[in-house]
């Protein structure tokens, strides 16, 4: 029962029941304007949500172009490792023939092979990283993804509340 049923049940006076329209009135006006207000919020809501996702998307598109562009320096670097390494065994054949000299540069030789395996394991290991990095990646990918999924469900009934609220006469 409404606060204005008591007032309306008493057939007797016109002022009373004149009375409690006009507060109904004034009433459904104040619900209005709330609605209004809530429609306007949401709308504003609705548009940050798009700038959040556009920039969202921009960053992981630039931190794709960077892992792509680390991804090809590495490549080219194995590619010059590699180089080194058979120069190095090219070296090698030299200085084996030579006396005395021999010995001092086979010294430096493995000294600088110990390097190079440390180098490659250094690669492994940011190889490794890298791998981890990419699933790392593919996991947010996917998180955000459904996120997204999420917000854009939200944005739609949104809509759907605001198309309510502004055209209760098309339901």
């Amino acid at each position: 029962m409404s606060p204005y049923d008591a007032t309306v049940s008493s057939p007797d006076s016109v002022e009373n029941r004149l009375t409690a329209l006009e507060r109904q009135v004034a009433h459904l006006r104040e619900q209005n304007a709330l609605i209004a207000s809530d429609a306007s919020a949401a709308r504003t809501l609705a548009a940050g949500a798009d700038r959040d996702v556009s920039e969202v998307r921009a960053e992981l598109r630039a931190h794709t172009q960077v892992l792509n562009s680390l991804r090809e320096t590495q490549l080219e670097q194995g590619q010059v490792l590699a180089e080194h390494g058979q120069v190095l065994v090219g070296q090698g054949q030299v200085l084996a023939e030579q006396g005395q000299v021999l010995a001092e540069h086979g010294q430096l030789l493995v000294g600088q092979k110990q390097v190079l395996v440390e180098h490659g394991q250094l690669l492994a290991e940011q190889g490794q990283l890298l791998v981890g990095q990419k699933q790392v990646l593919t996991d947010q990918g996917q998180t955000m993804r459904a996120g997204f999924a999420g917000v854009n469900a939200g944005m739609e009934q949104i809509v759907a509340l605001l198309d309510r609220i502004t055209n209760p006469d098309a339901d």
